[in-house]
């Protein structure tokens, strides 16, 4: 599964989103993606997911993924499901 958390500005940092993934209970990695103003709320939560998707390699392309988002306290929650399923995966990161 794959969280995002808005943190606001700070006197030395501008807003920003962190985006953590769980791979297993000793495997956690985060990074932190820029607001862009120009987006809202839900898009720059997006933004920053599949920015970390495509950064940790998540998904080779073999074949075609959806997102589903699901809001939690202070963010959202991600998961993917395949076309044809009827089953929404939220351990995508595990491939």
């Amino acid at each position: 599964m794959i969280t995002t958390k808005y943190i606001g500005p700070s006197n030395v940092r501008g807003t920003r989103i962190k985006v953590s993934s769980v791979k297993q209970w000793h495997d956690k990695r985060y990074i932190m993606v820029a607001w862009d103003h120009s987006l809202n709320e839900e898009q720059n939560h997006d933004m920053a997911c599949r920015e970390a998707v495509r950064r940790w390699g998540l998904f080779d392309g073999r074949y075609q993924q959806h997102m589903a988002r699901v809001s939690i306290d202070g963010g959202y929650a991600y998961g993917w499901y395949r076309i044809g399923s009827t089953r929404l995966t939220f351990n995508a990161v595990d491939r």
